[in-house]
């Protein structure tokens, strides 16, 4: 979409951009957005976005929520690995080979 707006310029217009741009002209940036607006209003209005918007709070909370779910998922794991290493201990005794349970975000 931008690099059609750009088309839209002017070559006289295109070419000082890219010289105050070379130079390193402060706030150019927003000066060039606001003239790309300005040319293309009556294509900036048909594009309508076909995302959902989602606030930052929302995406906070959802964040938040799945560090919560980790958190349990592997306390979970923990004491799983921890009965699984006492019940092969009671049945190969603690001197046999070390088994090795394998983490399960390997697999995941």
């Amino acid at each position: 979409v931008v690099a059609a707006w750009v088309q839209s310029l002017m070559p006289e217009r295109r070419d000082e951009y890219l010289v105050r741009l070379i130079h390193n002209d402060p706030g150019l940036s927003r000066l060039l957005v606001r003239e790309l607006r300005e040319l293309n209003q009556d294509k900036a209005n048909a594009v309508v976005p076909t995302g959902e918007r989602v606030t930052y709070t929302t995406l906070l909370a959802e964040s938040k929520a799945g560090k919560v779910r980790a958190v349990y998922d592997d306390k979970l794991y923990a004491r799983f690995a921890r009965g699984v290493r006492a019940i092969l201990q009671r049945t190969t005794g603690p001197y046999s080979t070390p088994i090795v349970i394998p983490s399960p975000t390997k697999y995941c």
